[in-house]
């Protein structure tokens, strides 16, 4: 008998599992895209972005918002041009774009292919830049992980192309992500990527570069909260750098928007913006109310109608309540940390903070988590003198929390309740942040710095 056969170790098989998923999730991509085109017809990217790239390639920028006085976005010229476009669209779907004007740049090279070959390109693009985010995370870790280390008898790392794979697969079981890509949504690349960009640029010290970078997440404008966490935190230790670079990227932006496709057209997107607040606080409108998953609009749902005018407000003060709660918690810990913990702990709770503030957030934008856990999840160095010890058991039940939600609600939506994820999701935030009132970080941060 052969005594000396290799054994597979769980860490191997891990990784086999993770690879197998990712090999699927690509041929189920390929399956739907080129086989079963009616299926993703209703997808967002088709609906939505494809037809906002069609606009743009063709310069029919009067047709890309409704028109003034609008009450909904039905029967509107996108709407119609995004039937026309599609002959798979049901014709109950409704078709809307609420994003910058210029952004609709971004996926003109995708429309000019046919519809499904247009989303399998973007979904590949995608999931380059998913690729792209996991390696800049890799690294950036990489960088700490070796600054903690000075033993040269330690054989050669990995590259960073090899580093950046397992957390790739990784990020493809979180079901948001896998949303994401799948319908085709843009938070990986308007989210996910700055975010991403913006840490790996801070933890180097560049930080005007890293809030050029976090201008992007105007491009979806409800993600911008994690970016004031960031810019708080740095000023918290008198660096203001990166908000100088944050104010220059969205003065950028915004006069690009106004000033290359005229201010008419600005003003329009800006009507949009006040009509899809309205579309998408109206279940009667159409909007499955168990893809929400941000905890104002779960609050506000779980109360009659007539109800709900009155407590908006209110609720979107307890959300203001929340932000503020988290930065006071930011500024005092950045007083104790060491700088590279102050980034880490800045973009954690903006992002945790998300889900519970902004008014308007669907499931799969909780790909936005992603840097956050894997800061924590993958971090070898938590140990029980750690300033962030306390958080990784509370991120590995909100993943299983996520994960369970998205499964259930494409299997037994009647089951689901937004609100009482959203209140997870609160607890977590709440239960990340408050220890930092109470604990003395000074000392082990001293420590971390002798051990280096």
């Amino acid at each position: 008998m052969n005594t000396n056969s290799p054994t597979l170790t769980l860490s191997q098989l891990v990784k086999q599992l993770l690879l197998f998923w990712g090999l699927m999730v690509l041929a189920l991509f390929l399956y739907c895209d080129l086989k079963e085109q009616a299926m993703l017809a209703n997808s967002d990217y088709l609906m939505t972005f494809h037809t906002a790239g069609w606009i743009a390639g063709h310069g029919q920028w009067q047709i890309l918002y409704p028109g003034p006085g609008a009450a909904t976005f039905h029967g509107e010229p996108f709407d119609l041009k995004a039937h026309e476009l599609l002959p798979f669209l049901k014709d109950y779907s409704v078709a809307e774009y609420m994003y910058m004007p210029l952004s609709a740049f971004v996926f003109a090279p995708f429309a000019l292919l046919p519809a499904n070959l247009s989303l399998l390109s973007f979904q590949l693009f995608s999931l380059l830049t998913a690729y792209i985010c996991s390696g800049l995370l890799s690294v950036s870790t990489e960088s700490k992980d070796s600054s903690e280390s000075k033993d040269t008898s330690e054989p050669k790392r990995e590259s960073a192309a090899s580093r950046a794979l397992l957390p790739f697969l990784a990020l493809l079981v979180f079901l948001p992500a896998f949303l994401t890509l799948w319908i085709g949504q843009v938070g990986i690349i308007f989210g996910l990527f700055p975010l991403s960009l913006a840490y790996f640029l801070l933890v180097r010290k560049k930080d005007f570069a890293a809030g050029l970078t976090l201008a992007l997440l105007s491009l979806k404008p409800q993600l911008l909260v994690p970016a004031l966490f960031l810019v708080f935190g740095r000023l918290a230790v008198k660096k203001v750098s990166l908000l100088f670079g944050l104010i220059s990227g969205l003065v950028g932006i915004f006069a690009a928007n106004y000033f290359v496709l005229g201010s008419r057209l600005f003003g329009q997107w800006l009507q949009c913006l006040a009509l899809s607040d309205r579309v998408y606080s109206d279940p009667a409108m159409g909007v499955p109310v168990r893809l929400a998953t941000s905890l104002p609009r779960a609050l506000l749902f779980s109360r009659p109608v007539e109800e709900r005018l009155f407590l908006k407000p209110f609720i979107y003060a307890f959300a203001a309540l929340l932000i503020v709660a988290g930065l006071v918690v930011l500024w005092r810990a950045c007083k104790t940390l060491a700088e590279e913990d102050q980034v880490r702990l800045a973009l954690i709770l903006g992002s945790l903070a998300l889900p519970c503030v902004v008014p308007h957030m669907f499931i799969y934008d909780l790909c936005v988590l992603a840097p956050a856990a894997y800061l924590i999840l993958t971090d070898g160095s938590l140990t029980k003198t750690s300033p962030f010890r306390h958080i990784r058991p509370f991120l590995l039940l909100l993943w299983l929390a996520v994960n369970l939600y998205c499964i259930m609600v494409m299997s037994v939506p009647d089951w689901v309740s937004p609100l009482l994820l959203c209140s997870l999701m609160l607890l977590v935030y709440l239960a990340s942040a408050l220890p930092f009132l109470k604990t003395k970080t000074k000392a082990v941060s001293q420590e971390r710095g002798a051990a280096s």
